[in-house]
């Protein structure tokens, strides 16, 4: 379980160390709720480390703080009631695979959504 708790420190860090409590707590519930969702890989390790997923695994932000632990703490004592799969920087180009994403919330850095067509599932 440390594992677990660590591996979900880090990538909330890496993704939006700059962000605040909430942000950072959508983007620890995207983590979870694809460890939970049929169409991803069933343990984190592998959710985080899936292929063009979170590019926040490559860059030196990947690493643990007391910030991110609490958040992480957080999330696990209260999983996540907002059901969102996706998010990217608000600032960042349009991409298509977007195209079929549902808007649910725009915070400071990040867009948060989950699938429109639940029959044409698209991956990030």
């Amino acid at each position: 379980i440390l594992n677990f708790i660590m591996l979900l420190v880090a990538i909330i860090n890496a993704e939006c160390a700059q962000c605040d409590f909430e942000e950072q707590r959508l983007v620890g519930s995207v983590v979870l709720n694809r460890l939970n969702h049929p169409n991803y890989p069933k343990t984190l390790e592998e959710v985080i480390f899936q292929e063009n997923q979170f590019h926040g695994i490559c860059n030196n932000q990947f690493k643990y703080t007391s910030k991110t632990l609490i958040v992480a703490a957080d999330l696990i004592f209260n999983p996540p009631k907002e059901k969102i799969l996706y998010f990217w920087l608000k600032n960042s180009k349009k991409q298509r695979w977007r195209n079929n994403i549902k808007i649910l919330i725009t915070k400071k850095y990040h867009v948060f959504g989950d699938e429109r067509n639940k029959n044409k599932f698209r991956s990030r």
